[in-house]
């Protein structure tokens, strides 16, 4: 009876080891970076089953998923390029599962398994709610490119407004001044045009010439002083 009874867990242990060393053993993790999400490539040491994936988002920004009857080797476990769209991952063995703990940037909006030729390649599509990168056609970039020959340079509209005062200043000033004159061959009314006309004609040369110029600094040498 005793006998039996090795021989029974002799051979229970033996179809164990036989049947965890038949587990695909998980040897190769790779991701693309796609303009609309992430395309994760998982290599394995024979054939896995889709089915046997699942994945599931937390919202502490990490993304787990778990290859059911599968196993890793202890002394090569796989590593996974860190970046801006992948912070963090952490790689477990459970039982009979492995745990892929992935930190993204981006909160997938859908996920999806999938097989190509490949029986021992699992492909893992995580799919986000907004572009990661966009691309720009080449006609697009002529589009906005800018040619230097093109631009004209801004002008400055205090000297536009100062220099329509000044106008404005020496023709009041010359017609107030044409009317005192004539307002003083007639000497029937107080002559007010004729001061106020030589008022206006000298305030607006004075600040022409002293209080104007400042504005007329050339927008070359202000860009230099920049």
């Amino acid at each position: 009876m005793k006998l039996i009874l090795k021989i029974y867990a002799i051979f229970i242990i033996s179809i164990s080891i036989v049947l965890s060393n038949s587990f695909p053993t998980l040897q190769y993790i790779d991701y693309e970076v796609k303009e609309n999400g992430l395309v994760f490539e998982f290599n394995f040491s024979s054939e896995v089953v889709v089915s046997f994936a699942s994945g599931w988002y937390s919202e502490t920004e990490w993304f787990y998923i778990t290859f059911l009857n599968t196993s890793i080797d202890s002394t090569h476990i796989p590593e996974i390029e860190k970046s801006k769209y992948v912070k963090d991952f952490q790689i477990d063995l459970i039982g009979e599962s492995i745990q892929i703990s992935l930190k993204l940037s981006e909160a997938p909006e859908s996920q999806e398994f999938y097989k190509k030729q490949d029986e021992t390649k699992l492909y893992l599509s995580l799919r986000s709610k907004i572009p990661l990168f966009t691309t720009i056609s080449p006609l697009q970039i002529k589009e906005i490119q800018i040619i230097p020959t093109e631009i004209e340079k801004p002008e400055i509209d205090i000297l536009k407004r100062d220099n329509t005062i000044v106008t404005m200043g020496y023709v009041l000033g010359i017609t107030f001044t044409i009317a005192g004159i004539v307002q003083e061959d007639t000497k029937h009314t107080v002559n007010w045009e004729l001061p106020l006309g030589i008022g206006i004609f000298s305030g607006t040369y004075i600040y022409n010439k002293y209080f104007n110029s400042i504005n007329k600094i050339p927008l070359e040498n202000l860009e230099e002083d920049n």
